[in-house]
């Protein structure tokens, strides 16, 4: 893949501001779209947590066999940007499903050598983490056209 530039100068945030009920209809299917996600990309827990700002080993648990939740505005943001990283990659490796499922953990030199999970995940602030997972999301994206 070539490189692109990706332009992080604006906060671009994908998922609107939905109120508690909206969320509540949202977060099974939401939830669901994630796990499979992250699973077929064989994250550890200790990573799908991360991505999802959950802190508690056992809410985690909890969420992954009841699914019985209501995502806040931000995990739903986040989880967007984890369907649009997976669907970049179905795209990108249309005839590979080992490409797809091992990019995220595989030595990229667009991120100085790193996975792009490690990357997304090496910083414990949330803006940086946030611009971290949009700018790979925008990488991605970039190398579609």
């Amino acid at each position: 893949m070539t490189k692109k530039k990706v332009d992080l100068s604006e906060n671009k945030h994908l998922v609107p501001y939905f109120t508690k009920e909206k969320r509540k209809k949202l977060s099974k299917a939401a939830l669901n779209c994630f796990l499979g996600i992250v699973n077929s990309w064989n994250l550890t827990d200790a990573e799908k947590m991360s991505l999802l700002k959950i802190k508690d080993r056992a809410e985690f648990k909890r969420i992954q066999k009841n699914k019985s939740v209501i995502l806040s505005n931000l995990q739903l943001e986040i989880i967007s940007y984890n369907i649009r990283i997976y669907k970049s990659l179905a795209t990108l490796f249309p005839k590979s499903i080992h490409a797809q499922k091992n990019w995220m953990k595989s030595k990229n030199s667009f991120f100085d050598g790193h996975p792009a999970i490690d990357f997304i995940l090496e910083n414990n602030n949330f803006a940086i983490f946030l611009q971290r997972l949009i700018y790979v999301t925008e990488y991605l994206e970039g190398q579609l056209y």
